[in-house]
């Protein structure tokens, strides 16, 4: 249903598992780490401020429209990796060898620093350092109520589903070939591990998930599944 703005408004359909002393923990874990790490790296968001903005023409930042806790939109930032005259992006999933982007872009995606931004959604309040990731309403719109229970917590800047480079997997030869790869295989796949991470929090999880984006970032390798940091529960897709 629609919001009192005129958003569609998607709604989890279950409580939360998440306590009140939990979400304190976890917001003051993201506090501590996302006001340090903004003043450290301001030397590395200016070069990549340089870098974007010699590569092509447009925004540094690019804005993106998501759907947050409780299934309230907001404005997430990232990077600019593509071309302007593709931000709109016509088709919203980008493939492996996808031309819309830029040489700078290829890289800042590959190793996810174009996600650096996000630490200023993470001090503002409408993401957490790592959780489910963010969707656009479109992508919403498909889950079932038993999926869209991910909303009852911040979206991530990285998490159980993102560990593994999902863009490489997307080898299609045109952008609507890598969509249906997308929903077809990849996007139940990373609902499964984020619903599981749901069921199964804590802060050790989201510990060792943050140290193994790190070394995700730091390696060349091919993308691959991990091994999981939980006992895995199967979540049925067929309630849509």
């Amino acid at each position: 249903m629609p919001n009192a703005e005129g958003h569609e408004q998607f709604v989890p359909s279950t409580v939360s598992p998440f306590s009140t002393r939990q979400r304190f923990v976890k917001r003051a874990f993201d506090l501590a780490i996302a006001v340090p790490l903004m003043i450290l790296l301001s030397p590395l968001f200016f070069v990549l401020s340089l870098a974007v903005g010699i590569s092509s023409r447009g925004p540094i930042i690019y804005k993106a429209h998501r759907i947050g806790l409780f299934g309230e939109p907001f404005t997430m930032y990232k990077f600019r990796s593509m071309v302007e005259t593709h931000a709109s992006r016509t088709h919203k999933i980008v493939g492996h060898k996808d031309h819309r982007v830029t040489t700078v872009g290829r890289f800042i995606r590959r190793t996810k620093l174009d996600e650096l931004p996000q630490f200023l959604n993470v001090i503002n309040g409408t993401m957490s350092i790592v959780g489910p990731r963010p969707q656009n309403a479109d992508f919403i719109a498909r889950y079932s109520d038993e999926e869209r229970a991910v909303l009852q917590i911040r979206p991530g800047i990285t998490g159980p589903g993102t560990v593994v480079n999902y863009e490489k997997m997307l080898t299609g030869s045109t952008p609507e070939e890598n969509e249906r790869i997308y929903f077809d295989t990849l996007l139940p796949e990373r609902l499964q591990c984020e619903l599981e991470y749901l069921q199964n929090w804590s802060l050790k999880i989201d510990i060792q998930i943050i140290a193994r984006t790190i070394s995700s970032m730091l390696s060349r390798s091919e993308a691959r599944r991990t091994t999981p940091l939980y006992r895995s529960t199967k979540v049925d897709r067929k309630n849509s």
